[in-house]
């Protein structure tokens, strides 16, 4: 089980403290987003695939359709 450590810095005008998320957690959200963009950027090109060109490469339309019809945060 993994568990989300906040960081606390402390202001040197006050005793207030401030959370800051994790520069880590930041990065890895940003790449999971990324990463979902261009899943479905690739989905929409497989869609402008002529049959010649998918033989070529091996598939079948039928596969193509089934890949496009996934959800973007499914590989």
């Amino acid at each position: 089980m993994s568990s989300i450590h906040f960081l606390y810095h402390r202001e040197s005008s006050s005793h207030s403290f401030r959370r800051e998320p994790p520069r880590g957690l930041v990065a890895s959200f940003a790449q999971m987003v990324l990463s979902w963009l261009n899943r479905t950027h690739q989905r929409a090109c497989l869609t402008d695939l002529d049959d010649h060109i998918l033989r070529d490469i091996g598939k079948t339309r039928a596969e193509i359709e089934t890949e496009i019809r996934k959800p973007f945060w499914r590989a």
